[in-house]
């Protein structure tokens, strides 16, 4: 089993950095509530504030994505 980091952290520690976007940086998603939790994928996007819509390509190399071109934030009632 192989685990893949992406080129910015791969640089950063092959320097004796901590990435700049490192979990232990305190960048972490907030926990979900478990009313929020037990949603399915259509009644998440249902209830989402804002809709983005972008182009996502696998990467060469990896298992890594990346978005292609712009993307759009639709606001939702």
């Amino acid at each position: 089993m192989q685990e893949w980091i992406c080129y910015t952290c791969d640089d950063h520690l092959r320097r004796g950095n901590l990435p700049s976007i490192a979990a232990a940086n305190k960048l972490e998603l907030a926990p979900i509530p478990s009313e929020l939790a037990e949603l399915n994928v259509l009644e998440r996007q249902l209830i989402a504030k804002i809709l983005p819509f972008a182009k996502i390509v696998a990467l060469p190399k990896g298992q890594q994505r990346a978005v292609h071109g712009a993307v759009m934030c639709v606001p939702s009632d």
